[in-house]
């Protein structure tokens, strides 16, 4: 295990009207993966996966609208609004390149909803644990 934390940036960026806070670690042109949190989360929870990670990503890690430093949403909140603004987030960050998506809790949920809406989106979907994700993402990089 590190003894020390990997360094992140943190950035807004506007989303669908929105201000977005997101999260990345690692350099911009390594393989891309998506990190979303689940209810009553932020994305800086993932310090602790990125830093048991064997291999170079570029992990973006957005706040969902309304939790940690992204903007609060009047209208309420929807699945389809996280999965359309998943997208959105997906065309900043990755527009062209290949990606993988990761989602834990109700991230797990509208994860597999956009990738019945846009099975072009990422090359790897995973819905997990922590444990089980770690797992997944080392016989992935096999």
């Amino acid at each position: 295990m590190p003894q020390t934390l990997k360094p992140s940036g943190s950035q807004i960026v506007l989303i669908r009207d929105l201000a977005y806070h997101v999260r990345t670690w690692g350099e911009a042109d390594a393989p891309k993966l998506f990190m979303l949190h689940g209810w009553m989360d932020v994305g800086a929870s993932f310090q602790f996966l990125v830093d048991a990670f064997e291999r170079d990503w570029h992990v973006v890690a957005p706040d969902w609208r309304g939790f940690g430093r992204s903007a609060w949403c009047a209208d309420g909140y929807w699945f389809a609004d996280y999965i359309a603004d998943l997208e959105a987030i997906l065309d900043v960050f990755a527009p062209t390149s290949r990606r993988a998506l990761s989602g834990t809790a109700s991230a797990a949920t509208s994860s597999p909803c956009m990738r019945a809406s846009v099975p072009s989106a990422a090359r790897r979907w995973f819905r997990s644990t922590a444990s089980a994700f770690l797992r997944r993402m080392r016989r992935a990089r096999r």
